[in-house]
């Protein structure tokens, strides 16, 4: 007499590396398309981080705040010097409305109140001048001083090259423009000469 042949249940071993194989291709594409959103979002809390101090040194200047607790000194102004690979935060003391110490915030700067430095794999594009019609205007810089002073809330830009000032006309805005790879992605912070802070 002849036994019936029985199918048994389970998992050719085929089918288990096709399961295997599908598996490994969805979590391959999901580990990529987080590690995308996460450069982004480095990027992105950079940019709103630095748009918040900057607001905030707006309303220091504004609000006039004591340059130290119990100094009595009120006429400061607050304000940012941008550099292509740092930003410096600093209180202008003297009321040049420009950052008086090197390009470092080292210690015996009395101005410097911190240094930003950029997140890893991010690159400063530098500073651009733009017009009210949104034209970069040509000028040849290095270094950008933004303050803000009482009773204005209107920013002063001013530009300079190798430690000397040069007079850039018909400035509406400044665009810092900062380069992240991995993906690669470029974003600018506008910073207008009314005082208002922008992330395009």
């Amino acid at each position: 007499m002849r036994v019936p042949y029985r199918k048994e249940a389970g998992f050719t071993l085929i089918e288990m590396l096709v399961c295997i194989a599908i598996m490994g291709i969805l979590l391959s594409v999901i580990f990529f398309s987080q590690s995308k959103t996460a450069s982004r979002l480095v990027m992105r809390t950079f940019l709103e981080d630095l748009s918040l101090r900057i607001t905030q040194a707006r309303s220091y200047g504004v609000g006039v705040r004591e340059s130290a607790p119990g100094s009595g000194n009120f006429d400061v102004s607050y304000g940012f010097s941008f550099y292509s690979d740092h930003i410096l935060y600093f209180l202008d003391q003297d009321g040049d409305h420009t950052y008086d110490g090197n390009d470092q915030c080292s210690v015996g700067t009395p101005e410097c109140i911190e240094e930003i430095h950029l997140p890893t794999e991010t690159l400063g594009k530098g500073a651009g001048a733009k017009d009210a019609s949104g034209n970069t205007i040509p000028a040849t810089y290095n270094k950008v001083d933004v303050t803000f002073t009482r009773p204005s809330t209107e920013a002063v830009i001013k530009f300079f090259y190798l430690g000397n000032e040069v007079l850039v006309p018909n400035v509406a805005y400044i665009e810092v423009g900062y380069i992240r790879f991995n993906p690669f992605e470029t974003k600018n912070l506008r910073i207008y000469t009314t005082g208002q802070i922008s992330i395009p």
